[in-house]
């Protein structure tokens, strides 16, 4: 009977150690220092926002820019950020149109503050706004060709070299093993 309980009590253990860890789990996203021209207090949740989006975890980037718009509903960038949530560059299949082209439209109507933010919307509007049906790689590359404008215009902005980047990693032809758009990515050129 003894060896009986503790064989099932080493089994209910190991079963419920997982979900105790996960319960535990500290996220861990890193540090991001995104200047907007939104209202001073919500700059650490747009950073926090933005190291989510940064994550790929596009669901909980979404939730915490919608709260920052409701927050801030002159923030121009967080409708920009969820429109950025709708655009998965590195996977295959189109972005959700939908919810990016309202996203855009709002942060468009809003405008940005800072010739950042409005080089960052018209980068997302390239994406989002256009003819139907869109081609999502013509706009793609677009967005490609704005982001490297503003890299070229802010070539010390992080932030704008790590959407840069994005863009010509999403970009790069297949067939090129010259790996053209990675290299110039990797260095940060234009």
């Amino acid at each position: 009977m003894t060896r009986t309980y503790s064989v099932l009590l080493v089994l209910v253990a190991s079963l419920t150690s997982p979900g105790v860890a996960q319960d535990s789990h500290e996220e861990k996203l890193g540090q991001v220092s995104f200047q907007t021209s939104c209202a001073p207090e919500i700059r650490s949740s747009f950073n926090r926002a933005m190291a989510l989006l940064h994550s790929f975890w596009y669901e909980a980037a979404e939730a915490a820019f919608l709260e920052i718009a409701e927050a801030d509903p002159e923030c121009a960038m967080a409708h920009w950020g969820v429109a950025m949530t709708a655009v998965h560059p590195l996977w295959p299949g189109t972005p959700n149109y939908e919810k990016g082209k309202r996203a855009t439209a709002k942060a468009v109507a809003l405008g940005g503050g800072t010739p950042q933010e409005k080089g960052h919307i018209d980068a997302v509007s390239k994406i989002f706004v256009g003819p139907e049906p869109p081609d999502y790689p013509a706009r793609e590359k677009a967005f490609e060709r704005v982001m490297a404008d503003l890299h070229a215009q802010f070539p010390d902005d992080s932030e704008i070299a790590i959407f840069y980047a994005l863009a010509l990693t999403a970009t790069a032809p297949p067939e090129d093993k010259n790996y053209t758009n990675q290299r110039k990515a990797a260095l940060g050129r234009k």
